[in-house]
């Protein structure tokens, strides 16, 4: 009976302990109470053990014990729920057409951001006062002012027309900080010479070259003169002295011949024979040339009269930066008048004070701008040239000595400023161009007659001189052979780069530099 009732309990424990193992490995966290019920039922096991040794006597006890005793239920395992297979994804039909790689969309970049262009800097902290003589010669400025061309380089401008000397002497003297005065003035050089004594103190200085008269100048004479085969000495012009065009023409005739010291000057009604400069916007143009006939204008003396911008020496000084502003400004407006001239025109017309369209047309046609690459020229540096602004100022200058409309000499400092001209050379070189070949005109009609100077150097200044104002006319040099004219023609291209196309030396008496009409 001892060895059933081991047995019993053996069995008992191995269903226990297999229990526990399998309800461990299914459901976890019933651990503790599983270990809890081993340990109890193996305490209770040994206190049977412990029963069943000590009480030998009553087997039949121990049997009854054995039989009461119901092992401890084991809880079902937990099955776990079978894992779905994952549902297939169907394979594309066969079709066909030709498979295609997709199309790439575009990358649309984001919207850039809207920067505001930066303000210029303001180079004068008031309005650039300018005065002029004459609308045309201000047209390029006046279009970049009413474009906005001033105002995108950090200037304003007040520009207004006077018609006498007198006025932009004032003007001038005044200054530009002042109402009614002038920083600038737009004026032809012979008026600039004439009032130069008068404004010695500001010493005004000519930066820029405005434009050139072609054609709004006319010079009439008697026809005795006009058939003359040159300019006497003495000479009648009946035009006033104090007339930019009275001036040109004295330069031209004292060029040709004439004796300044004995020029005279008388109304243009008085009889006998005399010369007449005619401004051809006048309206007494046709009054002035009664009894006379045309004979010469800067159509023909294309590079005779120019117009300059002047400014005081301390202006000049001062306000570098302002004056090549103002002058890129002008240069780039020369390039919109050039492509409509119309158009510029109404645009100068619409301009409280100008004077109508048609006439602003007639005068636009009368004078000739000058471009960058003319500008360096003028100013001496573009290597050797017939024509400068300081060779005609020193002209100028000693016509009017004689003419007594100026005393002193001279001035020793040149008043021609370049600094403006050369830093715009530099930060936009102007393209070279090939000459234009000069064509020989068919006409062989004599424009004007000059004497041949005995000296060889004054004769080539004057060769220089007239082949320079009349740029499209040829210059022939008559005289019998000698040493005078010998080399002339290479001494003119080596010194003047005047083209030997357009001098002639012939064998003729007397002898004589003539101008030869252009076609």
């Amino acid at each position: 009976m001892r060895r059933i009732a081991v047995s019993v309990l053996l069995v008992a424990l191995f269903v226990s302990l297999v229990g526990f193992v399998v309800h461990r490995r299914i459901g976890g966290h019933t651990q503790p109470e599983i270990v809890a019920d081993a340990e109890s039922t193996t305490d209770a096991d040994d206190e049977t053990d412990v029963e069943a040794q000590t009480d030998t006597d009553t087997p039949t006890d121990t049997v009854t014990a054995a039989e009461t005793v119901e092992p401890t239920p084991v809880a079902d395992p937990v099955v776990p729920e079978p894992i779905a297979d994952p549902v297939p994804v169907a394979a594309p039909e066969a079709t066909d057409e030709p498979v295609t790689d997709p199309v790439p969309q575009p990358v649309v970049d984001p919207a850039p951001e809207v920067v505001e262009p930066a303000r210029p800097s303001v180079l004068l902290d008031r309005p650039l006062r300018v005065i002029a003589t004459h609308w045309e010669a201000a047209t390029p400025i006046l279009l970049a002012d009413q474009g906005g061309g001033l105002e995108r380089v950090g200037l304003r401008q007040e520009l207004r027309v006077a018609h006498t000397a007198a006025e932009i002497e004032e003007a001038l003297a005044r200054g530009g900080a002042e109402e009614g005065g002038a920083d600038l003035a737009i004026v032809p050089l012979s008026t600039w010479v004439a009032s130069y004594e008068h404004l010695a103190a500001l010493e005004t200085e000519a930066f820029f070259v405005a434009a050139w008269s072609r054609g709004s100048q006319a010079f009439v004479a008697s026809p005795s003169l006009r058939a003359a085969d040159h300019v006497p000495t003495d000479v009648t012009i009946a035009s006033p002295a104090s007339a930019a065009e009275t001036l040109t023409l004295a330069l031209l005739l004292s060029e040709l011949g004439a004796d300044p010291q004995r020029m005279r000057f008388a109304q243009p009604e008085e009889p006998g024979p005399s010369f007449a400069a005619i401004e051809r916007e006048s309206p007494e143009s046709t009054l002035r040339s009664s009894g006379r006939v045309p004979w010469i204008s800067t159509a023909d003396a294309s590079r005779l009269s120019p117009w300059v911008v002047l400014a005081p020496r301390a202006f000049v000084r001062d306000h570098q930066p302002v004056l090549v502003a103002w002058s890129e400004a002008w240069l780039a407006a020369l390039t919109l008048l050039s492509r409509d001239v119309p158009a510029s025109a109404r645009t100068i017309a619409a301009i409280e004070g100008a004077p109508p369209l048609i006439e602003v047309l007639r005068r636009l046609a009368q004078i000739e701008m000058v471009p960058l690459s003319a500008q360096a020229e003028l100013a001496g540096l573009a290597g050797p040239t017939a024509i400068t602004i300081e060779s005609l100022f020193r002209r100028t200058w000693a016509l009017h000595r004689a003419l007594g409309l100026i005393d002193g000499p001279v001035p020793e400092t040149s008043p021609i400023a370049t600094g403006t001209i050369a830093t715009l050379v530099r930060r936009t070189p102007p393209a070279s161009t090939p000459p234009v070949p000069f064509r020989a005109p068919t006409d062989v009609r004599v424009l004007a007659s000059a004497p041949l100077a005995a000296s060889p150097e004054v004769a080539l200044e004057r060769l220089a001189f007239l082949a320079g104002v009349f740029p499209r006319s040829r210059v022939r040099v008559e005289s019998r052979p000698s040493r005078l004219t010998q080399g002339l023609s290479d001494s003119a291209h080596e010194r003047f780069a005047i083209d030997p196309a357009r001098l002639e030396v012939v064998t003729g008496h007397p002898s004589a530099m003539r101008v030869l009409a252009a076609d």
